[in-house]
């Protein structure tokens, strides 16, 4: 005898024992909203149906045979009593199979999130960076329940961090970094279900438990006689592609990075251009920079020394491979020795701004030179071919400046004057009236 497809029939031991699986699941009915669900795998699941909100649910009770048909119609009773009463069965079973789900630990959580970072296309030496200060976190607070962190046991993992180290200043900044990190993880596991809503809120600006250090500007110079034995030690190392990509580095007032990454494809000998890839620069968007006169001529020496594959390095070390920000170290160290003055590579930054903005320069054509401005304001007054005019002449101005205290004149890059400034619309300065007149005159 079928008993599928009738509401009303009463179901007996012998036949949930008897039923056997098919190729789709299919339910029996014991009546009073008892079902019985069978699945392709034998499983025999006793299932309550119900409605709440105009909304039909299945509330699973039990599996057979660990739960007998009498059984099934006890709990069934039970949790009809409850719904009468207007609890939510379903919430309280969802939170029970929470509470029974096992929790990520700190550590599986950070390494999820960093795998996710490295996906992002983050910079090699920001992932390193992230690494490195894991370090600090994870011995502290990797074994735990990330669901059972306090506020209390993160403020004193980011406080123990600062009693390490000599170097108090360095190792605060660390900590409020560290901290940042935590907050990030902490965001991530939200965000994929590890916390509840609004769980990450413990670690936030947990980097202001932090004293803030003592800022340090990178050490730089901006005296003729100083730069002049900058430039004369860098001839010490003449033939070394390590001067080159230093040369490089001052020309052009990149980041160190930017130089030691780059790549012969960037480097564009027809129009004077050298396109950074995002990848490489510290904003993550690409970054256009116009070439001198003299770091053409370093490009052009280099390039035609040997065969070049369009991808191969700019820059490579004897190994044909990327120079680390420490091969600079020696050079540096050098320069200090002859000149006694303090410099660091950023700072040629540095001693670029200081002085073009001295010599009367203008101040945002500069910051674009340094990848300094925002995005927003970079796309209202420059597109990648009509404002680079103003940089051009900028950094051929800062190579004939340079070349000028090298060869100890005198007179180095012309001063501009507040009426020059004005007069050379098409030279170093950007007219911004001009170019809301154009931007106004294309909307309309």
């Amino acid at each position: 005898m079928s008993i599928q497809g009738k509401s009303n029939y009463r179901l007996t031991e012998r036949v949930v024992l008897d039923v056997q699986p098919r190729e789709k699941q299919f339910t029996l009915t014991d009546g009073n909203n008892l079902d019985l669900r069978v699945l392709p795998s034998g499983k025999k699941i006793w299932l309550l149906r119900y409605v709440v909100d105009f909304k039909r649910h299945n509330l699973k009770l039990g599996e057979y045979p660990q739960m007998s048909l009498a059984l099934a119609r006890v709990e069934r009773d039970k949790q009809q009593a409850r719904l009468k009463r207007g609890d939510d069965i379903a919430d309280e079973r969802r939170q029970e199979k929470e509470k029974a789900k096992p929790k990520e630990k700190f550590s599986s959580l950070a390494n999820k999130w960093l795998e996710h970072m490295k996906r992002s296309g983050h910079a090699e030496n920001y992932i390193k960076a992230i690494i490195c200060r894991l370090g600090y976190i994870t011995p502290q607070i990797g074994k735990l329940e990330i669901t059972r962190i306090d506020r209390e046991t993160l403020v004193k993992t980011v406080q123990k961090i600062i009693t390490k180290g000599d170097k108090k200043d360095d190792i605060r900044e660390s900590a409020r970094r560290a901290a940042d990190i935590i907050c990030q993880v902490f965001q991530y596991a939200e965000n994929t279900g590890n916390l509840p809503s609004g769980g990450s809120y413990i670690a936030t600006k947990l980097r202001k438990v932090i004293p803030s250090p003592e800022i340090r500007h990178f050490a730089t110079t901006t005296e003729n006689a100083d730069i002049r034995v900058i430039l004369d030690v860098l001839n010490e190392y003449k033939g070394n592609t390590l001067q080159y990509c230093l040369k490089m580095i001052i020309l052009t007032a990149c980041r160190s990075g930017e130089a030691r990454r780059a790549r012969w494809c960037e480097i564009d000998f027809e129009n004077a251009l050298w396109t950074i890839p995002k990848e490489h620069m510290k904003c993550r968007k690409e970054h256009i920079s116009p070439l001198s006169r003299q770091a053409l001529e370093i490009l052009k020496e280099l390039y035609q020394s040997e065969d070049h594959a369009p991808d191969s390095l700019v820059f490579p070390n004897l190994h044909g491979k990327e120079y680390s920000d420490a091969a600079f170290t020696k050079i540096i160290n050098r320069m200090k020795e002859k000149g006694h003055f303090d410099i660091t590579v950023h700072g040629f930054r540095s001693m670029f701004s200081t002085i073009m903005n001295e010599r009367g320069y203008n101040g945002d054509a500069i910051e674009m030179q340094l990848a300094h401005m925002s995005g927003d304001r970079i796309r209202a007054i420059y597109n990648r071919a009509k404002y680079i005019e103003p940089r051009r002449e900028l950094v051929q101005a800062w190579a004939d400046h340079l070349d000028t205290i090298a060869n100890r004149q005198s007179e180095a890059a012309p001063m501009l004057t507040k009426s020059s400034q004005h007069s050379e619309q098409s030279g170093n300065v950007i007219d911004f009236y001009a170019i809301c007149n154009e931007l106004k005159s294309k909307c309309n």
